[in-house]
Protein backbone atom coordinates (compact mmCIF):
# COMPACT_ATOMS: atom_id res chain seq x y z
CA UNK A 1 0.00 0.00 0.00
CA UNK A 2 3.00 2.31 -0.10
CA UNK A 3 6.14 2.93 -2.08
CA UNK A 4 8.76 5.55 -2.93
CA UNK A 5 6.67 7.23 -5.66
CA UNK A 6 7.29 7.10 -9.39
CA UNK A 7 8.75 10.61 -9.56
CA UNK A 8 11.33 9.70 -6.90
CA UNK A 9 12.75 6.68 -8.72
CA UNK A 10 14.63 6.64 -12.06
CA UNK A 11 12.31 5.26 -14.77
CA UNK A 12 14.71 2.45 -15.61
CA UNK A 13 14.13 1.20 -12.05
CA UNK A 14 10.36 0.87 -12.45
CA UNK A 15 10.85 -2.84 -13.04
CA UNK A 16 9.24 -6.04 -11.78
CA UNK A 17 10.29 -9.65 -12.16
CA UNK A 18 8.80 -11.85 -14.85
CA UNK A 19 7.41 -13.96 -12.00
CA UNK A 20 5.64 -10.93 -10.47
CA UNK A 21 4.29 -9.93 -13.88
CA UNK A 22 2.73 -13.33 -14.60
CA UNK A 23 1.51 -13.62 -11.01
CA UNK A 24 -0.20 -10.23 -11.21
CA UNK A 25 -1.98 -11.21 -14.43
CA UNK A 26 -3.22 -14.45 -12.88
CA UNK A 27 -4.24 -12.63 -9.69
CA UNK A 28 -6.49 -10.36 -11.74
CA UNK A 29 -8.26 -13.43 -13.07
CA UNK A 30 -8.52 -15.17 -9.70
CA UNK A 31 -9.50 -12.12 -7.61
CA UNK A 32 -13.00 -12.06 -9.11
CA UNK A 33 -13.91 -14.83 -11.56
CA UNK A 34 -17.25 -13.15 -12.22
CA UNK A 35 -15.57 -9.86 -13.19
CA UNK A 36 -13.09 -11.69 -15.42
CA UNK A 37 -15.94 -13.54 -17.15
CA UNK A 38 -17.76 -10.25 -17.70
CA UNK A 39 -14.65 -8.74 -19.28
CA UNK A 40 -14.17 -11.78 -21.51
CA UNK A 41 -17.80 -11.60 -22.68
CA UNK A 42 -17.54 -7.93 -23.62
CA UNK A 43 -17.24 -7.09 -27.32
CA UNK A 44 -16.58 -3.39 -26.79
CA UNK A 45 -13.67 -2.69 -29.18
CA UNK A 46 -12.34 -6.23 -28.73
CA UNK A 47 -12.88 -9.91 -29.52
CA UNK A 48 -15.19 -11.89 -27.29
CA UNK A 49 -13.14 -14.17 -25.06
CA UNK A 50 -10.19 -11.79 -24.67
CA UNK A 51 -9.26 -9.59 -21.74
CA UNK A 52 -7.02 -6.82 -23.02
CA UNK A 53 -4.71 -4.34 -21.33
CA UNK A 54 -7.20 -1.49 -21.51
CA UNK A 55 -9.50 -3.61 -19.35
CA UNK A 56 -6.69 -4.74 -17.03
CA UNK A 57 -5.69 -1.12 -16.51
CA UNK A 58 -9.22 0.20 -15.94
CA UNK A 59 -10.57 -2.63 -13.78
CA UNK A 60 -7.50 -3.72 -11.81
CA UNK A 61 -4.44 -1.48 -12.06
CA UNK A 62 -6.20 1.84 -11.48
CA UNK A 63 -8.52 0.71 -8.64
CA UNK A 64 -5.70 -1.13 -6.87
CA UNK A 65 -3.22 1.79 -7.07
CA UNK A 66 -5.51 4.84 -6.88
CA UNK A 67 -4.14 7.69 -4.71
CA UNK A 68 -0.97 5.76 -3.90
CA UNK A 69 1.30 7.56 -6.37
CA UNK A 70 3.11 4.31 -7.13
CA UNK A 71 2.88 1.90 -10.04
CA UNK A 72 2.23 -1.80 -9.60
CA UNK A 73 5.97 -2.44 -10.02
CA UNK A 74 6.95 0.03 -7.30
CA UNK A 75 4.29 -1.19 -4.89
CA UNK A 76 5.69 -4.71 -5.30
CA UNK A 77 9.32 -3.61 -4.98
CA UNK A 78 9.17 -0.35 -3.05
CA UNK A 79 11.92 -1.26 -0.60
CA UNK A 80 14.33 -1.99 -3.42
CA UNK A 81 13.22 -0.81 -6.88
CA UNK A 82 14.41 -3.09 -9.67
CA UNK A 83 16.41 -2.00 -12.70
CA UNK A 84 15.08 -3.36 -16.00
CA UNK A 85 16.95 -6.24 -17.63
CA UNK A 86 14.38 -6.62 -20.41
CA UNK A 87 12.08 -4.05 -21.95
CA UNK A 88 8.78 -5.35 -23.32
CA UNK A 89 7.13 -3.58 -26.25
CA UNK A 90 3.46 -4.39 -26.72
CA UNK A 91 0.12 -3.19 -27.97
CA UNK A 92 -2.69 -2.51 -25.49
CA UNK A 93 -5.44 -4.26 -27.44
CA UNK A 94 -3.95 -7.75 -27.18
CA UNK A 95 -5.37 -10.55 -25.04
CA UNK A 96 -3.32 -10.48 -21.84
CA UNK A 97 -3.27 -14.28 -21.42
CA UNK A 98 -2.12 -14.72 -25.02
CA UNK A 99 0.64 -12.18 -24.33
CA UNK A 100 1.65 -13.88 -21.08
CA UNK A 101 1.93 -17.28 -22.78
CA UNK A 102 3.95 -15.80 -25.68
CA UNK A 103 6.42 -14.16 -23.29
CA UNK A 104 6.77 -17.26 -21.09
CA UNK A 105 7.29 -19.38 -24.22
CA UNK A 106 10.04 -17.11 -25.49
CA UNK A 107 11.61 -16.94 -22.04
CA UNK A 108 11.68 -20.72 -21.76
CA UNK A 109 13.69 -20.93 -25.01
CA UNK A 110 16.25 -18.23 -24.34
CA UNK A 111 17.55 -18.46 -20.79
CA UNK A 112 15.34 -15.64 -19.50
CA UNK A 113 14.39 -16.81 -16.02
CA UNK A 114 11.38 -15.95 -13.89
CA UNK A 115 13.48 -13.65 -11.70
CA UNK A 116 14.58 -11.55 -14.71
CA UNK A 117 13.48 -7.94 -14.23
CA UNK A 118 11.18 -6.68 -16.98
CA UNK A 119 9.86 -3.21 -17.85
CA UNK A 120 6.20 -3.32 -18.89
CA UNK A 121 4.70 0.15 -19.25
CA UNK A 122 1.18 -0.60 -17.95
CA UNK A 123 2.61 -1.85 -14.68
CA UNK A 124 5.72 0.35 -14.62
CA UNK A 125 3.95 3.73 -14.81
CA UNK A 126 1.41 5.08 -12.35
CA UNK A 127 -1.89 4.91 -14.23
CA UNK A 128 -4.66 6.78 -12.31
CA UNK A 129 -2.74 10.03 -11.84
CA UNK A 130 -4.87 12.07 -14.27
CA UNK A 131 -8.16 11.20 -12.57
CA UNK A 132 -9.90 14.01 -10.72
CA UNK A 133 -8.81 14.15 -7.09
CA UNK A 134 -5.93 11.69 -7.49
CA UNK A 135 -2.59 12.48 -5.86
CA UNK A 136 -0.70 11.91 -9.13
CA UNK A 137 1.71 11.90 -10.84
CA UNK A 138 -0.12 12.11 -14.13
CA UNK A 139 1.02 10.59 -17.39
CA UNK A 140 2.58 13.84 -18.65
CA UNK A 141 4.75 14.25 -15.56
CA UNK A 142 6.04 10.69 -15.96
CA UNK A 143 6.62 11.01 -19.71
CA UNK A 144 8.60 14.18 -19.02
CA UNK A 145 11.18 11.85 -17.48
CA UNK A 146 11.46 10.19 -20.93
CA UNK A 147 11.07 6.69 -19.46
CA UNK A 148 11.29 4.74 -22.73
CA UNK A 149 14.55 6.37 -23.79
CA UNK A 150 15.92 6.03 -20.27
CA UNK A 151 15.22 2.31 -20.21
CA UNK A 152 16.74 1.80 -23.66
CA UNK A 153 19.75 3.98 -22.76
CA UNK A 154 20.34 1.83 -19.66
CA UNK A 155 21.21 -1.02 -22.07
CA UNK A 156 19.00 -3.72 -20.53
CA UNK A 157 20.79 -7.04 -20.35
CA UNK A 158 18.34 -8.96 -22.57
CA UNK A 159 17.42 -6.08 -24.87
CA UNK A 160 13.82 -5.54 -25.94
CA UNK A 161 11.15 -8.19 -26.41
CA UNK A 162 8.45 -7.28 -28.93
CA UNK A 163 5.15 -9.14 -28.42
CA UNK A 164 3.16 -10.16 -31.50
CA UNK A 165 -0.35 -11.47 -30.87
CA UNK A 166 -3.44 -12.21 -32.94
CA UNK A 167 -5.78 -9.71 -31.30
CA UNK A 168 -3.98 -6.43 -32.02
CA UNK A 169 -1.66 -5.24 -34.79
CA UNK A 170 1.39 -4.11 -32.85
CA UNK A 171 2.46 -1.37 -35.23
CA UNK A 172 -0.84 0.47 -35.23
CA UNK A 173 0.40 1.78 -31.86
CA UNK A 174 2.80 4.65 -32.50
CA UNK A 175 4.81 4.03 -29.34
CA UNK A 176 5.63 0.49 -30.57
CA UNK A 177 6.89 1.94 -33.84
CA UNK A 178 9.00 4.42 -31.90
CA UNK A 179 10.37 1.79 -29.47
CA UNK A 180 11.64 -0.72 -32.03
CA UNK A 181 13.31 2.07 -34.01
CA UNK A 182 14.88 3.64 -30.92
CA UNK A 183 16.10 0.26 -29.65
CA UNK A 184 17.86 -0.59 -32.90
CA UNK A 185 19.38 2.88 -33.10
CA UNK A 186 20.75 2.44 -29.57
CA UNK A 187 22.11 -1.03 -30.48
CA UNK A 188 19.73 -2.64 -27.99
CA UNK A 189 18.82 -6.03 -29.44
CA UNK A 190 15.09 -6.34 -30.27
CA UNK A 191 13.66 -9.83 -30.63
CA UNK A 192 10.13 -11.08 -31.09
CA UNK A 193 7.77 -13.22 -29.02
CA UNK A 194 5.12 -14.45 -31.44
CA UNK A 195 2.10 -16.18 -29.97
CA UNK A 196 1.08 -19.41 -31.66
CA UNK A 197 -2.25 -17.84 -32.58
CA UNK A 198 -0.38 -15.02 -34.32
CA UNK A 199 1.70 -17.64 -36.09
CA UNK A 200 -1.50 -19.44 -37.14
CA UNK A 201 -2.82 -16.19 -38.67
CA UNK A 202 0.47 -15.74 -40.55
CA UNK A 203 0.36 -19.34 -41.73
CA UNK A 204 -3.19 -18.88 -43.03
CA UNK A 205 -2.12 -15.72 -44.84
CA UNK A 206 0.77 -17.52 -46.50
CA UNK A 207 -1.59 -20.32 -47.46
CA UNK A 208 -3.99 -17.83 -49.08
CA UNK A 209 -1.51 -16.52 -51.63
CA UNK A 210 0.29 -13.89 -49.55
CA UNK A 211 4.07 -13.83 -49.40
CA UNK A 212 6.24 -13.02 -46.37
CA UNK A 213 6.36 -9.34 -47.26
CA UNK A 214 2.55 -9.15 -47.41
CA UNK A 215 2.22 -10.84 -44.01
CA UNK A 216 4.91 -8.74 -42.31
CA UNK A 217 4.27 -5.35 -43.93
CA UNK A 218 3.13 -2.40 -41.81
CA UNK A 219 2.26 1.26 -42.36
CA UNK A 220 4.00 3.06 -39.52
CA UNK A 221 2.81 6.49 -40.71
CA UNK A 222 -0.77 5.37 -39.97
CA UNK A 223 -0.01 4.36 -36.37
CA UNK A 224 -1.92 6.24 -33.68
CA UNK A 225 -1.25 7.52 -30.18
CA UNK A 226 -3.79 8.63 -27.57
CA UNK A 227 -1.78 11.78 -26.72
CA UNK A 228 -1.64 14.48 -29.43
CA UNK A 229 1.59 15.82 -27.93
CA UNK A 230 3.27 12.40 -27.95
CA UNK A 231 2.04 11.77 -31.47
CA UNK A 232 3.50 15.06 -32.71
CA UNK A 233 6.83 14.40 -30.95
CA UNK A 234 7.23 10.86 -32.34
CA UNK A 235 6.13 11.81 -35.86
CA UNK A 236 8.54 14.75 -35.97
CA UNK A 237 11.44 12.62 -34.71
CA UNK A 238 10.82 9.86 -37.26
CA UNK A 239 10.25 12.28 -40.15
CA UNK A 240 13.51 14.11 -39.39
CA UNK A 241 15.38 10.87 -38.82
CA UNK A 242 14.92 7.54 -40.58
CA UNK A 243 11.73 8.52 -42.47
CA UNK A 244 8.49 6.53 -42.70
CA UNK A 245 9.38 4.46 -45.75
CA UNK A 246 12.73 3.37 -44.36
CA UNK A 247 11.14 2.64 -40.99
CA UNK A 248 8.51 0.41 -42.63
CA UNK A 249 11.29 -1.53 -44.36
CA UNK A 250 13.19 -1.82 -41.09
CA UNK A 251 10.14 -3.18 -39.24
CA UNK A 252 9.24 -5.55 -42.08
CA UNK A 253 12.77 -6.94 -42.14
CA UNK A 254 12.69 -7.45 -38.35
CA UNK A 255 9.33 -9.22 -38.57
CA UNK A 256 10.27 -11.38 -41.56
CA UNK A 257 13.40 -12.69 -39.85
CA UNK A 258 11.46 -13.45 -36.67
CA UNK A 259 8.58 -15.15 -38.51
CA UNK A 260 10.93 -17.17 -40.72
CA UNK A 261 12.69 -18.43 -37.61
CA UNK A 262 9.36 -19.60 -36.17
CA UNK A 263 8.40 -21.20 -39.48
CA UNK A 264 11.71 -23.06 -39.62
CA UNK A 265 11.13 -24.30 -36.08
CA UNK A 266 7.71 -25.72 -36.94
CA UNK A 267 8.62 -27.57 -40.13
CA UNK A 268 9.71 -30.70 -38.18
CA UNK A 269 6.47 -30.58 -36.16
CA UNK A 270 4.34 -30.38 -39.29
CA UNK A 271 6.30 -33.17 -40.96
CA UNK A 272 5.92 -35.34 -37.85
CA UNK A 273 2.15 -34.94 -37.51
CA UNK A 274 1.17 -34.95 -41.21
CA UNK A 275 1.18 -38.75 -41.81
CA UNK A 276 -0.79 -39.38 -38.62
CA UNK A 277 -3.48 -36.90 -39.60
CA UNK A 278 -3.63 -38.08 -43.21
CA UNK A 279 -4.15 -41.60 -41.90
CA UNK A 280 -6.97 -40.29 -39.73
CA UNK A 281 -8.68 -38.82 -42.81
CA UNK A 282 -7.90 -35.13 -42.27
CA UNK A 283 -7.83 -33.25 -45.63
CA UNK A 284 -4.27 -32.41 -46.62
CA UNK A 285 -5.06 -28.69 -47.04
CA UNK A 286 -6.27 -28.46 -43.43
CA UNK A 287 -3.38 -30.25 -41.75
CA UNK A 288 -0.94 -27.39 -41.08
CA UNK A 289 -3.59 -25.12 -39.56
CA UNK A 290 -5.05 -27.98 -37.51
CA UNK A 291 -1.68 -28.92 -36.04
CA UNK A 292 -0.81 -25.36 -35.06
CA UNK A 293 -4.30 -24.73 -33.66
CA UNK A 294 -4.21 -27.85 -31.49
CA UNK A 295 -0.67 -27.24 -30.25
CA UNK A 296 -1.51 -23.57 -29.61
CA UNK A 297 -4.28 -24.60 -27.21
CA UNK A 298 -1.97 -27.00 -25.35
CA UNK A 299 0.74 -24.34 -25.10
CA UNK A 300 -1.83 -21.85 -23.79
CA UNK A 301 -2.79 -24.25 -21.00
CA UNK A 302 0.88 -24.90 -20.21
CA UNK A 303 1.41 -21.13 -19.99
CA UNK A 304 -1.55 -20.80 -17.63
CA UNK A 305 0.00 -23.55 -15.49
CA UNK A 306 3.30 -21.63 -15.28
CA UNK A 307 1.37 -18.41 -14.55
CA UNK A 308 -0.38 -20.28 -11.74
CA UNK A 309 3.03 -21.42 -10.50
CA UNK A 310 4.21 -17.79 -10.37
CA UNK A 311 1.21 -16.73 -8.30
CA UNK A 312 1.36 -19.86 -6.13
CA UNK A 313 4.96 -19.22 -5.07
CA UNK A 314 3.92 -15.77 -3.84
CA UNK A 315 0.64 -16.91 -2.27
CA UNK A 316 2.40 -19.74 -0.43
CA UNK A 317 4.97 -17.34 1.06
CA UNK A 318 2.15 -15.13 2.30
CA UNK A 319 0.07 -18.11 3.54
CA UNK A 320 -2.84 -17.16 1.29
CA UNK A 321 -4.73 -20.48 1.36
CA UNK A 322 -7.78 -19.10 -0.42
CA UNK A 323 -5.59 -18.11 -3.37
CA UNK A 324 -3.84 -21.48 -3.30
CA UNK A 325 -7.18 -23.29 -3.47
CA UNK A 326 -8.33 -21.10 -6.38
CA UNK A 327 -5.03 -21.67 -8.21
CA UNK A 328 -5.25 -25.43 -7.79
CA UNK A 329 -8.82 -25.40 -9.09
CA UNK A 330 -7.61 -23.77 -12.32
CA UNK A 331 -4.72 -26.24 -12.62
CA UNK A 332 -7.03 -29.26 -12.28
CA UNK A 333 -9.89 -27.96 -14.41
CA UNK A 334 -7.91 -26.29 -17.23
CA UNK A 335 -4.36 -27.60 -17.37
CA UNK A 336 -3.88 -31.20 -16.27
CA UNK A 337 -5.72 -32.98 -19.10
CA UNK A 338 -4.59 -30.47 -21.75
CA UNK A 339 -0.84 -30.87 -21.24
CA UNK A 340 -0.70 -34.66 -21.58
CA UNK A 341 1.19 -36.02 -24.59
CA UNK A 342 -0.93 -39.04 -25.50
CA UNK A 343 -3.68 -38.76 -28.11
CA UNK A 344 -6.90 -39.33 -26.11
CA UNK A 345 -8.70 -40.65 -29.22
CA UNK A 346 -6.04 -43.09 -30.35
CA UNK A 347 -2.48 -44.35 -29.84
CA UNK A 348 0.31 -42.23 -28.47
CA UNK A 349 1.86 -40.46 -31.45
CA UNK A 350 5.12 -40.09 -29.59
CA UNK A 351 6.91 -36.97 -28.44
CA UNK A 352 6.52 -34.04 -30.87
CA UNK A 353 9.69 -32.39 -32.26
CA UNK A 354 10.61 -29.34 -30.20
CA UNK A 355 9.55 -30.96 -26.92
CA UNK A 356 12.64 -31.70 -24.81
CA UNK A 357 12.42 -35.41 -23.88
CA UNK A 358 14.10 -34.70 -20.53
CA UNK A 359 11.06 -32.67 -19.48
CA UNK A 360 8.39 -35.22 -20.33
CA UNK A 361 6.30 -36.61 -17.47
CA UNK A 362 4.22 -39.76 -18.14
CA UNK A 363 0.51 -39.14 -18.61
CA UNK A 364 -0.42 -41.34 -15.66
CA UNK A 365 1.72 -39.18 -13.36
CA UNK A 366 0.07 -36.02 -14.71
CA UNK A 367 -3.37 -37.60 -14.22
CA UNK A 368 -2.39 -38.34 -10.63
CA UNK A 369 -2.21 -34.61 -9.89
CA UNK A 370 -6.01 -34.58 -9.82
CA UNK A 371 -6.30 -36.98 -6.90
CA UNK A 372 -3.08 -36.32 -4.97
CA UNK A 373 -3.21 -32.82 -3.44
CA UNK A 374 0.23 -33.15 -1.84
CA UNK A 375 1.90 -34.03 -5.12
CA UNK A 376 -0.16 -31.40 -6.97
CA UNK A 377 1.04 -28.63 -4.69
CA UNK A 378 4.62 -29.87 -4.81
CA UNK A 379 4.59 -29.77 -8.63
CA UNK A 380 2.85 -26.40 -8.66
CA UNK A 381 5.46 -24.81 -6.40
CA UNK A 382 8.55 -26.47 -7.90
CA UNK A 383 8.92 -26.29 -11.67
CA UNK A 384 12.33 -27.92 -11.46
CA UNK A 385 10.57 -31.06 -10.22
CA UNK A 386 7.79 -30.78 -12.83
CA UNK A 387 9.14 -29.34 -16.07
CA UNK A 388 6.54 -30.91 -18.37
CA UNK A 389 4.64 -27.60 -18.92
CA UNK A 390 7.95 -25.93 -19.79
CA UNK A 391 8.46 -28.56 -22.48
CA UNK A 392 5.25 -27.36 -24.14
CA UNK A 393 6.20 -23.70 -23.69
CA UNK A 394 9.55 -24.35 -25.38
CA UNK A 395 7.73 -25.95 -28.29
CA UNK A 396 5.40 -22.94 -28.42
CA UNK A 397 8.39 -20.62 -28.57
CA UNK A 398 9.79 -22.47 -31.58
CA UNK A 399 11.86 -24.95 -29.59
CA UNK A 400 14.71 -24.54 -27.13
CA UNK A 401 17.42 -23.71 -29.65
CA UNK A 402 20.21 -24.40 -27.17
CA UNK A 403 18.84 -27.82 -26.21
CA UNK A 404 18.37 -28.61 -29.90
CA UNK A 405 21.85 -27.40 -30.69
CA UNK A 406 23.40 -29.50 -27.92
CA UNK A 407 21.52 -32.58 -29.12
CA UNK A 408 22.59 -32.05 -32.75
CA UNK A 409 26.28 -31.74 -31.97
CA UNK A 410 28.29 -34.96 -31.73
CA UNK A 411 29.10 -36.20 -28.23
CA UNK A 412 32.80 -35.49 -28.55
CA UNK A 413 32.17 -31.92 -29.75
CA UNK A 414 32.48 -30.32 -26.31
CA UNK A 415 36.20 -31.02 -26.10
CA UNK A 416 36.72 -29.79 -29.67
CA UNK A 417 34.84 -26.57 -28.93
CA UNK A 418 36.84 -26.06 -25.73
CA UNK A 419 39.98 -26.27 -27.84
CA UNK A 420 38.58 -23.58 -30.16
CA UNK A 421 37.77 -21.44 -27.12
CA UNK A 422 41.30 -21.85 -25.82
CA UNK A 423 42.79 -20.75 -29.14
CA UNK A 424 40.62 -17.62 -29.08
CA UNK A 425 41.45 -16.96 -25.42
CA UNK A 426 44.78 -15.37 -26.24
CA UNK A 427 45.15 -14.00 -22.72
CA UNK A 428 44.71 -17.42 -21.16
CA UNK A 429 42.21 -16.09 -18.61
CA UNK A 430 39.61 -18.83 -19.13
CA UNK A 431 36.89 -16.43 -20.27
CA UNK A 432 35.60 -15.25 -23.62
CA UNK A 433 33.84 -12.16 -24.99
CA UNK A 434 30.62 -12.04 -27.00
CA UNK A 435 32.45 -11.31 -30.27
CA UNK A 436 34.64 -14.37 -29.80
CA UNK A 437 31.62 -16.47 -28.80
CA UNK A 438 30.06 -15.50 -32.14
CA UNK A 439 33.15 -16.73 -33.96
CA UNK A 440 32.79 -20.12 -32.31
CA UNK A 441 29.10 -20.66 -32.97
CA UNK A 442 29.02 -19.21 -36.47
CA UNK A 443 31.54 -21.85 -37.50
CA UNK A 444 29.77 -24.87 -36.03
CA UNK A 445 27.33 -27.22 -37.73
CA UNK A 446 24.52 -26.33 -37.32
CA UNK A 447 25.47 -22.63 -37.08
CA UNK A 448 23.69 -20.46 -34.53
CA UNK A 449 21.93 -17.23 -35.55
CA UNK A 450 23.45 -13.96 -34.33
CA UNK A 451 20.34 -13.02 -32.31
CA UNK A 452 20.44 -16.42 -30.59
CA UNK A 453 24.10 -15.95 -29.67
CA UNK A 454 23.26 -12.53 -28.21
CA UNK A 455 20.50 -13.99 -26.02
CA UNK A 456 22.62 -16.97 -25.08
CA UNK A 457 25.46 -14.71 -24.00
CA UNK A 458 23.13 -12.44 -22.03
CA UNK A 459 21.73 -15.45 -20.15
CA UNK A 460 25.18 -16.84 -19.38
CA UNK A 461 26.81 -13.49 -18.48
CA UNK A 462 25.46 -13.51 -14.93
CA UNK A 463 28.17 -11.14 -13.69
CA UNK A 464 27.33 -8.54 -16.33
CA UNK A 465 30.99 -7.99 -17.21
CA UNK A 466 30.60 -8.97 -20.90
CA UNK A 467 32.69 -12.12 -20.39
CA UNK A 468 31.89 -15.72 -19.52
CA UNK A 469 33.93 -18.62 -18.21
CA UNK A 470 33.83 -20.93 -21.21
CA UNK A 471 34.21 -24.33 -19.51
CA UNK A 472 31.41 -23.49 -17.08
CA UNK A 473 29.38 -22.10 -19.98
CA UNK A 474 29.74 -25.24 -22.09
CA UNK A 475 28.80 -27.48 -19.18
CA UNK A 476 25.67 -25.37 -18.75
CA UNK A 477 25.01 -25.42 -22.49
CA UNK A 478 25.26 -29.16 -22.96
CA UNK A 479 23.05 -29.83 -19.95
CA UNK A 480 20.39 -27.65 -21.68
CA UNK A 481 19.99 -25.84 -18.36
CA UNK A 482 17.79 -23.06 -19.73
CA UNK A 483 14.37 -23.75 -18.24
CA UNK A 484 12.73 -20.61 -16.88
CA UNK A 485 12.45 -22.38 -13.54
Amino acid sequence: ASGPGNLNVPPEDWGMTLRQWAAFIMSCRIASPEKWQELENSTDRKREGDVNLYQICDHYVKPWTRNLGNSIALLLNGDKPLKAELMISHAWGEDIIESMVAVLSKASCTGIQLDTVIWFCTFAQYQPGDEEGDCGPGVAAQLALDPFKRVIASNPRFGMLVIHTSAAELYTRLWCVYEVNAAQDALVVPFAAMSMTYFLQALEGLGNGKDMEDVCRCSSASAECWSPDDKAMIQEEIAKGIGWGNLDCKIMDFRMKALQKVLDGYVPLLDWARPHLLKAGVPADDISAMIVFQVAEIVRRAGIYVGCHCLATIAECNKEEAYMDAIETIVVSECVDAIKVNDPDGPDMGLPPGFDPAKRVPDEDIEGLKSDPTRRRECLLNLEAFQHPIGWLELGGGGNFVASYAQEVEKDAMQRIIEVFKRLDTGGCGSISKDKLRQVFFCTDPPMAESDVDLLFAAADTKGDSKIDYEEFLGWLFKSNLAIS
